[in-house]
């Protein structure tokens, strides 16, 4: 999959067309890649006071006993972004590419992004983009394969919501989180447990030339 050409069509399940899009896709050979769910939630003390209560900062600094550093995109040096655009594998799916998202949306916010490092290895990232001035999208929450369910992601999920929390206009946060990732499931159903939230159900086709044959 790494090697081959696709093309990906997301579609929201609340689409009035949905059941036709999807027939059609269906007949064109294209095969369901990935289920998720964006959700969106208000940032303000409520949110936070969620954040206190888990404790994320210590929880973050536990993380980080290792020798582990977590540091926003616009610190990374060359060889640190050069593994994220060029990192062959996440905890979504092989398609997920965040070198497209940093390459081509002006949106992607470097100073609230955020990488987890270890002697010089990409382990997890957190890409945010700013829609809005008052508005944060997260993007993609991913770790190498390696690291699937070993919690790692939480280091730069904490730190990309402490950036959030410094800054007073951004009054809306978003999601979007696969439902293949249970390690970011988890842990963001436990930040967002007693809030106010609004969930969308997105489905992800994807086509290879290899299932054209």
């Amino acid at each position: 999959m790494r090697t081959e050409k696709y093309m990906r069509v997301h579609i929201v399940c609340s689409h009035p067309f949905f059941d036709a899009i999807s027939a059609c896709l269906n007949k064109l050979g294209f095969a369901v890649n990935d289920t998720s769910c964006v959700y969106a939630v208000s940032v303000g003390e409520k949110l936070w006071k969620r954040m206190d209560e888990l404790q994320l900062v210590r929880m973050k600094e536990f993380l980080l006993r290792d020798g582990s550093v977590c540091i926003p995109f616009c610190e990374m040096n060359d060889s640190i972004r050069n593994r994220l655009i060029n990192s062959p594998t996440n905890s979504f799916s092989n398609t997920l590419n965040p070198a497209k998202l940093l390459q081509n949306d002006k949106n992607v916010d470097f100073e609230i992004s955020t990488v987890l490092v270890k002697n010089g290895e990409l382990v997890a990232y957190t890409l945010v983009t700013r829609p809005a001035q008052n508005t944060v999208s997260v993007e993609q929450i991913s770790e190498a394969q390696n690291e699937l369910g070993s919690g790692r992601i939480v280091a730069p999920l904490c730190l990309s919501l402490e950036a959030i929390r410094k800054i007073p206009e951004i009054t809306m946060m978003k999601m979007t989180i696969s439902n293949s990732n249970t390690s970011s499931n988890s842990f963001v159903t436990e930040i967002l447990k007693g809030q106010e939230i609004t969930s969308t159900q997105n489905i992800s086709f994807i086509i290879t030339k290899k299932m054209l044959k």
